[in-house]
């Protein structure tokens, strides 16, 4: 199955039935209530909050930003001998699908953390499940915490007032349990995410639109070239 159809079947499958069969890796790095490691009643239920701000409407705000990035980092490769297309790729999904769920800005500081964070995490889901110091896994695992203190910063700053038009922000206002004194009591509360759901459901967010994405990148013969250049005519 490719990851276009795991996606497909991920968020709009009708009978909230899923079974991916991830390695035992993979779901420890992605964490208990991830929409990949759920499934049945559970399921449906994580899918249908976290798909309302994937609608078509809610994404088309970030159509500029995607075609500005894309802009800016083709017009980078003039001045450059050689490419890495794959690897161009891979780094522009991310900023793309990273800015689409917590509104992190290309060039941030924090944006080199993010990305060796997710290499982690990413190169760990096939791996030994050994919790060894310098094994794929215990790095994977690693990873995944950073992240989640990242997003955990995130979201400490969001509740203290500072609001950005993403995923995060969507769900935090809608979808996700109120914090204040009472709240868990609630019966419409507990329909909606606690904070570790959130963030099990960023990061699978994160890793699905990525490998989603490069699945479906038109084949290539070759994973660099060579930018341009123009020679002046003989004659």
């Amino acid at each position: 199955m490719t990851g276009r159809e795991a996606a497909k079947i991920l968020l709009s499958g009708k009978d909230g039935v899923v079974s991916l069969n991830l390695f035992y890796t993979g779901k420890q790095v992605l964490g208990p209530t991830s929409l990949l490691t759920t499934n049945g009643d559970e399921h449906r239920r994580l899918r249908w909050l976290i798909a309302q701000p994937l609608s078509v409407d809610a994404l088309r705000k970030h159509f500029a930003f995607v075609d500005g990035l894309a802009v800016q980092i083709l017009g980078s490769w003039a001045s450059r001998g050689r490419v890495l297309v794959l690897d161009e790729a891979s780094q522009f999904m991310l900023k793309v699908i990273a800015n689409m769920l917590v509104s992190l800005e290309p060039e941030r500081p924090e944006q080199e953390e993010f990305r060796a964070n997710f290499k982690a995490i990413s190169s760990s889901f096939t791996s030994l499940p050994l919790k060894l110091h310098g094994t794929a896994f215990h790095r994977g695992l690693g990873g995944r915490n950073r992240m989640y203190a990242m997003l955990d910063a995130v979201i400490a700053c969001r509740r203290a007032g500072e609001v950005c038009e993403d995923f995060l922000q969507t769900l935090l206002m809608k979808y996700t349990r109120g914090q204040q004194a009472g709240a868990a009591s609630d019966p419409a509360e507990e329909e909606k995410l606690a904070d570790a759901q959130l963030k099990d459901n960023i990061l699978t967010l994160l890793v699905v639109g990525h490998d989603t994405t490069m699945a479906a990148r038109p084949g290539s013969s070759s994973s660099s070239t060579r930018t341009p250049r123009c020679s002046p005519s003989s004659g």
